[in-house]
Formats: structure tokens, C-alpha cells, sequence
């Protein structure tokens, strides 16, 4: 028998390898937990949903753009969230004194060079519009007190200007923005960033310290109430009595997992309840026309009079059918996320009910003006029920289950992408074993209990997603111990 192996080895060891056979390739970047893309995994915006000039205002943006809808469709929500402001709010109860305010955070997931920047700053530009033609007024005013003799202006408080949307600041400079001496409209902030993983990034630095201050206070933002800033090495304090920030911006894809993932903990992630991934334009054409600026003044002139207009005395109230609407819709989104508690996507929807109120609240006065009616109608209370239920939910869903689907998810994704990548302008990444990630140095692997095991998890699930495939490679005719080697499908560079 020995000699028999000893002449078969080398035979076998001179045959050429065995052509190999990949599975049809699905994109793991982009697919779903159990590995499909199924038709309304992410439901386009749902346009028709928005009351006139809205509609419109969004339709000219995507369509000039060439962008899903979404793109303009989420910042325009959030932005006439920011000018109704916190001042205004809606009572689902009747007994009941449980009341929500018109903050909304959202976020737009997609890749870098899909236009969703120049996308959403189109969006937000009457905002921004708003903010330059306050900022005149203030100039002049200003200018005017200061011409005034210096005993005047001590009896004469200056004029502050007002500031609705900021890209890029720290917690104490938020806070004073949020005071009178820091904004003369507090109550209408935004916090927008094309980029939204600096500011997740900025809070986890601050969160090692010890009081993790900076997660707390945009907790505060988020649902409201009071707040104190008191910094010893500054030497000053700012005192709040309602914290209110909008927050939205982009991200990409492969920055999700790391953000999203553990919304249980603290609630800070599950309240991004407008967070979407839109799927790409199948089409994308040359578009060159005259934007239609009849509804970009109305939306314009819309913000002047609803961030113009005072705190009403009484919060908004629901009338008998949208009443009924409501409460049924709260009491079985209580009893989904009591469902699903102890997970991510339990925690998301465990936000849902206020979502709900708050969406109504900016729905009902889209649909008006300054001046919305005191109760809100049963139509705008569907509204609300539709664009939770028929876009918003189903996006989350598909967010948090690639999150959860497997714990070998995020490494196979990180390995996809390096291969992906390998195919644009540099050498192509033909084969891998378990060194060459190991070498890459990635936090996936790298942070887990058993490195080599996660990437050959990893691995295994790129194999069943037939982007490459496992093999084991022998050292040689002396035998040894053999190398698991994976070998890439050649398709895996077509994307």
C-alpha cells in the first residue's frame, strides 16, 4: 500500500486544478438578511403622500437630479419639521397628557457619487434661503444700534440673529444656539451634514469621558425638555428650557452596521425613525430644465409664516375619526415592538408611536399654513399610518435585519467591498486565504473572540453568496497541513 501512495501522490499533485463552479452571485452589499432582493424591500418615496407644494417641490428635485425621490423627499420632511418648531404640539389622547413636538431625525443611507448631497441641499435650500433673508434684517438692525450713542445702547438690548440650520458644531455651541442670547428663534434648529458618521464618530470620543454628556444631551434634543451647560474651563453656563434639533444627513452603506447596530442600548439610533437606503435609478437620464420655482417660492413663503408665527396655548387635538384611526394603529404598533423587545429593530419600533404623532403634527400643517385648524383630520392621521407602514417600516426592517440577519454579515460585506473594489484600476484580487484578511488589519475580525474562525465565517457566507469559492490547498507531495483558499468569481468585478 505504500508504494502505491507514494506513486499516486505526485500524479495528483501534477494535474492541472479543476475548473471551478461559482453559484449565481448575489451582491451581498445590498442584499437582503436571507439573501434575496424581493420587489418592495425598499419602497420608493412615496411622493402622492405629500400635500401640495411639497409634491411638487420634491418631484422638480429628483427628477432634475435624476435621484430616487427620497433623496429630496426626507431632508424637505425634517426641514418643515424645523419650522414649525417646539413650540407646537399634538395630543393623541384624550385624557391622556402625552404630547409630541414636530422633531424628526432622518437619515439617507447611499454610496458616495450617487448626487445625494447636491440632492439634499437643494432640499434644504429654502431653509437656507429663509435663514440669509433673517440674516439682512438682522444686519441692518444691528447696524442701526450700534449708531445709537453708547448710554442708548446700554439700556437697549442688541438685535440677535436668527439661525435655523448648523453643519458642523460642538455640544456647548448647540446648547447657546438653543438660548436667546444665541438664536432669536429658538425652537427651530437643524443639524444638517452630508456626512452623518463624524457627528456619530464625535459623540463616541466624547462618551469615554465620564458623564458621556454629549449622547444625553441630543437624547434631550431628540424628545425634549430641559437642559444646563455648565463648563468650568469655559467659565460660562447656558441654560435651556426645551432642547429641540432636527437632525438629517447621509451616510454610507458600510457605515451602517457599526452605527445602527445595539439601538437598544441607549435609544439614540432607533430615534433616526426616517432612516432609508433607496434603491438605485434603474434609468438615469440627461436632464436640463427650468426648475419649477412656483413651488419652490410657495414652499419659501410656507417657512416664513409657520417659523413667524407664536406658540399656540393649547396643543392640537385629534378629531372623533382620526381619533380612532390613531389609537388603534398605537395600540398595535405597542404590541409589536413589546414583541420584539431586546433587539434592535424592537427598539426602533418602540419609537414608533411618538413617530406617529410627530409625523401627523408636521403632515397637518404641510397640508395647511401658520394658522392649521386645533384638531387634525382622520386623512392626515392615514397619512401618517401609510408613510410609517407602507415606506418607512419596510426600510427599517431591511436595515435591521442585514444588521442582525449574521453575525458574519459585516465581515463578508467588508471582504465584498475590497474585492469589488479590487476590479477599479488596480490588480484584481484573484484568490484569498484566511493571512490575506488577517493582514488587512479590518475591525471586524480583528475585535472578535476567534479571528481566524470569523473570517472563515466570513468567508463561508461569500461562498454562499457566490461571490468565490472555498477550496482546500495542499502544501505539497510532503503533505502538511492544508490551506483553506477561496477563489473569487470572476463576476464579482462586473459591479
Amino acid at each position: 500500500m505504500t508504494g502505491v501512495t507514494a506513486t499516486i501522490v505526485p500524479i495528483i499533485a501534477q494535474q492541472p486544478a479543476a475548473p471551478v463552479e461559482f453559484l449565481d452571485l448575489i451582491d451581498i452589499r445590498t442584499a437582503d438578511a436571507d439573501g434575496t432582493q424581493p420587489d418592495g424591500a425598499q419602497p420608493p418615496f412615496p411622493t402622492e403622500l405629500l400635500p401640495h407644494p411639497f409634491r411638487g417641490f420634491v418631484e422638480d428635485i429628483a427628477d432634475r437630479k435624476q435621484v430616487p425621490a427620497d433623496f429630496a423627499g426626507i431632508p424637505t420632511i425634517i426641514m418643515a419639521a424645523t419650522a414649525i418648531g417646539s413650540a407646537i404640539h399634538l395630543r393623541p389622547m384624550k385624557h391622556d397628557d402625552w404630547s409630541e413636538r414636530p422633531c424628526l431625525w432622518g437619515v439617507v443611507i447611499s454610496p458616495t457619487g450617487t448626487m445625494k448631497s447636491p440632492t439634499m441641499d437643494a432640499a434644504t435650500k429654502p431653509l437656507k434661503d429663509h435663514e440669509l433673508a433673517r440674516k439682512k434684517v438682522w444686519k441692518t438692525e444691528y447696524e442701526a444700534w450700534k449708531a445709537l450713542p453708547e448710554d442708548a445702547r446700554k439700556y437697549t438690548p442688541a438685535p440677535i440673529r436668527d439661525r435655523y440650520i448648523t453643519n458642523n458644531a460642538t455640544t456647548e455651541k448647540i446648547v447657546h444656539l438653543m438660548t436667546p442670547e444665541g438664536n432669536g428663534t429658538p425652537g427651530h434648529l437643524l443639524f444638517y451634514a452630508d456626512e452623518l458618521t463624524a457627528f456619530f464618530g464625535g459623540m463616541d470620543r466624547y462618551s469615554k469621558g465620564s458623564d458621556g454628556g454629549d449622547r444625553a444631551f441630543f437624547l434631550t434634543c431628540h424628545s425634549g425638555g430641559p437642559y444646563n451647560s455648565d463648563r468650568v474651563t469655559e467659565g460660562r453656563s447656558n441654560s435651556v428650557d426645551d432642547c429641540y434639533l432636527s437632525i438629517v444627513g447621509g451616510i454610507q452603506p458600510g457605515k451602517v452596521a457599526e452605527l445602527f447596530r445595539g439601538g437598544e442600548v441607549d435609544g439614540l439610533t432607533a430615534r433616526f425613525g426616517l432612516a432609508v437606503e433607496p434603491k438605485p435609478m434603474e434609468q438615469v437620464l440627461w436632464v436640463d430644465k427650468r426648475p419649477d420655482y412656483d413651488a419652490r417660492h410657495k414652499v419659501k413663503a410656507w417657512i416664513n409664516e409657520v417659523s413667524s408665527r407664536g406658540p399656540r396655548e393649547e396643543p392640537h387635538r385629534l378629531d372623533g375619526l382620526a381619533y380612532a384611526i390613531a389609537s388603534r394603529w398605537l395600540e398595535e404598533t405597542r404590541r409589536r415592538a413589546e414583541a420584539a423587545r431586546g433587539t434592535s429593530f424592537g427598539a426602533h419600533l418602540a419609537k414608533y408611536p411618538g413617530l406617529y404623532v410627530r409625523l401627523m403634527l408636521v403632515f397637518h400643517y404641510m397640508k395647511h399654513d401658520a394658522f392649521a385648524p386645533a384638531e387634525v383630520d382622520s386623512e392626515t392621521a392615514t397619512v401618517a399610518k401609510r408613510f410609517i407602514d407602507e415606506y418607512l417600516e419596510p426600510h427599517a426592517r431591511r436595515l435591521y435585519g442585514l444588521i442582525e440577519a449574521h453575525p458574519a454579515m459585516e465581515g463578508a460585506r467588508r471582504i465584498a467591498e475590497w474585492i469589488g473594489d479590487s476590479g477599479k484600476g488596480h490588480a484584481r484580487v484573484r484568490s484569498i486565504t484566511l493571512r490575506d484578511v488577517r493582514r488587512k488589519g479590518w475591525k471586524e475580525f480583528a475585535h472578535a473572540k476567534n479571528e481566524e474562525q470569523a473570517i472563515l465565517d466570513a468567508l463561508k457566507l461569500l461562498d454562499a453568496y457566490g461571490w468565490l469559492r472555498l477550496r482546500e490547498r495542499f502544501s505539497g507531495v510532503k503533505g502538511g497541513r492544508p490551506t483553506i483558499e477561496a477563489v473569487v468569481n470572476p463576476k464579482a468585478y462586473e459591479g
